[in-house]
């Protein structure tokens, strides 16, 4: 048998290489979506395949973070576990967002994680990665 292996140039069948903010802002339903992403893209270009701003906000009082659009909602992920990165999340988002641990604490694949789904929200947490916004 020679052909134990078939390399998958494609992963899906479909599936672009490329694609652009407008195509993946088709995919979600959420007021404040195109406006999350116009104020993101300021930072990075973003992963519109994906639907992700991976690795933004790093010099952030809050840390670099990753930033999922979903259907309905973002999804933010954190890297750093400390009671330091903890205590500042908390103090800069609570009581409008609730922030939540994700992973395991005792390996490097952990950190915090939490939902934007109003616009009220998504203002809060600009306000606490220090962005501004006219």
């Amino acid at each position: 048998m020679d052909d134990l292996y078939v390399r998958r140039s494609v992963r899906a069948a479909g599936a672009e290489v490329s694609g652009s903010w407008e195509e993946a802002l088709k995919q979600v339903n959420f007021a404040f979506a195109k406006r999350a992403v116009d104020i993101f893209r300021k930072r990075i270009e973003g992963s519109p395949q994906r639907r992700a701003f991976n690795s933004i906000y790093a010099g952030s009082p809050l840390g670099r973070m990753s930033i999922a659009f979903k259907k309905k909602y973002l999804k933010v992920y954190t890297v750093d576990q400390s009671a330091e990165a903890e205590k500042t999340l908390k103090e800069r988002l609570s009581p409008v967002i609730t922030v939540n641990s994700w992973g395991n604490e005792n390996t490097k694949n952990s950190g915090f994680t939490f939902t934007i789904e109003t616009t009220e929200q998504l203002e809060h947490f600009l306000r606490g990665v220090g962005e501004t916004v006219a």
